[in-house]
């Protein structure tokens, strides 16, 4: 799915109206990857996806990753003073384990942080 600066709504494959094609940059309250990271073998793949659910959200907006690996694992994130959410605009603002293992972390988007991919073509 593409992420579009000034994209006003959703938009969908004009063939199959189920299928999105690209979302507004900036354009949500929340966004929630729910057993998503563990399906990308790659960690660029998975930092992608995280980067790109960050880009969706406008200032303010949260985003929601449950996962039952810890995150920090899943994402080579070695320390909390780590730059990795505040290069794409987030700050961590929950963090909690279940008893069996899932975890759910809550990052909230700041001004200022993360940018669209320039297109080439």
């Amino acid at each position: 799915v593409e992420l579009r600066e000034g994209l006003a709504d959703v938009l969908v494959d004009p063939t199959d109206s189920s299928r999105c094609v690209a979302v507004p940059a900036g354009g949500y309250d929340g966004a929630l990857l729910s057993m998503v990271l563990r399906a990308f073998k790659s960690l660029e793949s998975r930092r992608e996806m995280v980067r790109r659910a960050a880009l969706t959200l406008r200032p303010g907006g949260v985003l929601v990753i449950v996962e039952r690996t810890y995150l920090g694992t899943m994402l080579k994130i070695r320390t909390d003073k780590d730059t990795f959410w505040a290069s794409m605009g987030l700050r961590k603002i929950h963090a909690s384990r279940a008893a069996r293992g899932t975890s759910v972390d809550v990052f909230q988007r700041i001004d200022g942080g993360g940018t669209l991919p320039t297109k080439t073509r």
